[in-house]
């Protein structure tokens, strides 16, 4: 019941999807020149551990207010699931900005709607009309003329950022999952509960004390 309710609302609503989708990157465009900015004194590492502790601290006001109660989740294994694709395709992706020129890396990360098409007609059955196809052959194709290949070298760290866009990817898949039965507020907790100690060994072997601009 909750999950037809929600689709129908979604249906009703592609405008308001749409511009959650546009502030959504807007912010993740400014994480991305932070992330360049940090890099260079900063493993990527320690900044996927600083920006999850960062998202838990900014939780707690919403989990006083809820209570620990409405944490509770059946969902845990796919959480988990979630957290180590979704660290893994941040390692590369903050890899590859440190690497790349920043329009590189971000041009080559937002490829991921692409494999998401893929992903969502091979692992939820989804059904993708001809047009779709064809945006996503011309998306990929755009990629290419990007990369170059055979024409110039083709770097380790844009297939870095190809892997993390298909890491972003499955992430996004599993997160509609999650949203036929979880909040937002709980997926973004755990998202950041468990990034914490998922992050925190490689953070400790790379660790370099931050400064103040830092």
């Amino acid at each position: 019941m909750v999950s037809s309710e929600r689709t129908a609302t979604a249906a009703a609503s592609p405008l308001r999807a749409a511009l959650w989708m546009s502030g959504a990157a807007a912010l993740f465009t400014g994480m991305v020149v932070c992330v360049r900015l940090l890099a260079d004194t900063m493993s990527v590492f320690e900044i996927n551990f600083f920006r999850a502790s960062v998202g838990l601290i900014l939780m707690l006001p919403m989990l006083a207010r809820r209570g620990i109660g409405q944490m509770r989740t059946p969902k845990l294994p796919l959480y988990i699931l979630r957290v180590m694709l979704g660290y893994t395709g941040m390692l590369c992706f903050y890899s590859a900005v440190a690497n790349l020129d920043l329009v590189t890396a971000t041009t080559l990360n937002i490829s991921a709607p692409l494999f998401g098409v893929f992903f969502a007609w091979l692992i939820l059955r989804e059904k993708v009309g001809l047009e779709r196809w064809a945006l996503t052959a011309l998306g990929f194709v755009g990629a290419m003329v990007l990369i170059r290949p055979g024409f110039s070298e083709v770097s380790i760290w844009m297939l870095v950022a190809f892997a993390s866009a298909a890491m972003y990817a499955i992430t996004t898949l599993s997160i509609k999952v999650l949203s036929n039965t979880e909040p937002v507020a709980r997926m973004i907790f755990y998202m950041n509960l468990l990034f914490v100690p998922a992050s925190l060994p490689l953070a400790l072997v790379y660790w370099t004390d931050p400064t103040w601009d830092d």
